[in-house]
């Protein structure tokens, strides 16, 4: 099985929206659609940036 993104997607959005694939399905987050429409559709995103929205999304808080 598994997760496949529309070859058209643009390869920023594409490797978010795989990550957040996995940290959904195998290690127990959850991130809304909005937030995750929201990360994903982003042009550029930090590393920082990104895990501080996981950790928003999940409830926890990142300091």
């Amino acid at each position: 099985m598994g997760f496949k993104v529309d070859k058209n997607t643009p390869p920023m959005e594409r490797e978010l929206r795989y990550l957040l694939y996995d940290l959904c399905t195998y290690w127990g987050f959850y991130v809304e659609p909005k937030i995750h429409d929201s990360i994903v559709t982003r042009t550029t995103i930090h590393s920082i940036d990104f895990a501080e929205e996981i950790l928003k999304a999940e409830g926890l808080d990142s300091n």
